[in-house]
């Protein structure tokens, strides 16, 4: 590198230059494009000066590849290096260049200290790496070869993901279905004259979710008592697809756990859990008897077994039908949130509880299903992905020969 770089070692003079950030995920950006929220310094006064076609690099986290080409003028932290290219390299084909694999080994081989986190890529070892440099029509070559292929793969991606977005969209509309129409096409029904739902099996039951409940109450208000670590203390950000995370969750003492279960904070089996602020409708069905206190951003919903199935319910709670009311009731502005008691107030349709069991049970079946297809495509996106970092490797280290490829016809 030493031959083909040199440091920039500019400074800004009053700071007014636009600043610029670095990731792995995106390269040089200019920083207000990327986020906003990030903290920066009160004055930007001595930052580094970088122009386009500048290799910007993050001496902290370049063996993690967060470094990269910027194409915009602006200014960096005064942590980062700026190295300035001596000879005519295209600025794309650079990019690529040191995002691959086999530039991010090279990286984190030749950077110092113990530990990722002490990991720093100084200027004299950057400049220890060796470099491939094709000629400059070959590397407007391989960038156009990329670009075509990124943009193929990128729409293939896109369509696969619409695909998800559609099987998401059709197992919702399933759910609202079977809890409010039931899985008998040819019942009779009824109006419901209520705005919430036009017509409902004749047979079934109108309540709300306090009435067909014997508690509904939010979790503990408390931070957990880090003096033991012996109970999971589950909070929202623990559930994924109605799964709880006992494992990875924060934990408290034994001790508080005796008082929390006094106050009702520690669900039991068959209750429901229900997250009221954050990402609200988040559900959970505590299958099982396990130890542990919920916090103050689950609701606790404990059924009546004789009138509600907790599958059932945790459907019901999931339904469009729910979700579109808790939008209209939920209160604040930067935090949205819903009340305990607004979730006591929700609605619920009540069928003969082995009806209800009938239908969580062919929801589940459903679900299974719709999962198992997701899952798939899911596996498809990330084999497209794979094959896209490794085409884009081979072709800009030369382990493909596109001296013959003309940019146009078949992808293939």
């Amino acid at each position: 590198m030493r031959f083909v770089f040199k440091n920039r070692g500019e400074v800004s003079k009053d700071g007014s230059e636009e600043l610029l950030s670095v990731s792995k995920y995106y390269g040089v950006k200019i920083r207000s494009t990327k986020t906003d929220r990030e903290a920066r310094a009160d004055s930007l006064v001595g930052y580094k000066k970088c122009e386009p076609g500048d290799i910007v690099s993050n001496i902290m986290r370049a063996w993690n590849s967060d470094l990269g080409v910027a194409f915009d003028s602006g200014i960096v932290s005064p942590a980062y290096e700026v190295y300035v290219p001596q000879e005519q390299i295209d600025p794309d084909f650079l990019d690529l260049l040191l995002r691959t694999p086999e530039y991010a080994v090279e990286f984190k081989r030749n950077s110092r200290g113990i530990g990722d986190s002490r990991l720093r890529l100084y200027t004299d070892s950057f400049n220890d790496i060796q470099m491939i440099l094709p000629t400059l029509d070959e590397q407007k070559q391989i960038g156009s070869f990329v670009h075509r292929i990124n943009e193929t793969i990128s729409r293939n991606i896109a369509n696969l993901e619409t695909q998800i977005s559609l099987l998401e969209e059709k197992h919702s509309a399933l759910i609202t279905q079977a809890v409010t129409k039931g899985l008998n096409p040819d019942v009779p029904m009824k109006d419901s004259e209520i705005e919430w739902i036009e017509q409902y099996p004749t047979h079934w039951m109108r309540s709300r979710i306090r009435k067909a409940s014997n508690r509904v109450t939010d979790g503990a208000h408390v931070s957990p008592d880090e003096s033991g670590r012996d109970i999971p203390f589950v909070s929202i950000i623990d559930i994924t697809n109605g799964i709880i995370d006992f494992e990875n969750s924060l934990r408290t003492s034994a001790k508080s756990f005796v008082q929390h279960k006094k106050h009702n904070s520690c669900p039991k089996p068959c209750d429901v859990l229900f997250s009221k602020d954050g990402t609200i409708g988040v559900t959970a069905v505590i299958r099982e008897e396990i130890d542990f206190v919920a916090s103050s951003s689950l609701v606790i919903i404990s059924p009546i077994t004789d009138l509600v199935d907790s599958k059932y319910l945790d459907y019901w709670l999931r339904s469009n039908l729910i979700m579109e009311m808790v939008e209209r009731v939920m209160s604040g502005s930067a935090l949205r949130r819903i009340s305990v008691r607004k979730v006591g107030d929700l609605p619920i349709l009540l069928p003969p509880v082995q009806e209800q069991l009938e239908i969580a049970e062919y929801l589940e079946r459903i679900g299974t299903n719709i999962d198992n297809a997701i899952n798939f495509i899911f596996q498809k996106i990330y084999t497209l992905k794979e094959y896209r970092t490794a085409i884009i490797s081979a072709a800009v280290m030369g382990t493909i020969d596109l001296r013959g490829w003309a940019g146009t016809g078949d992808d293939g």
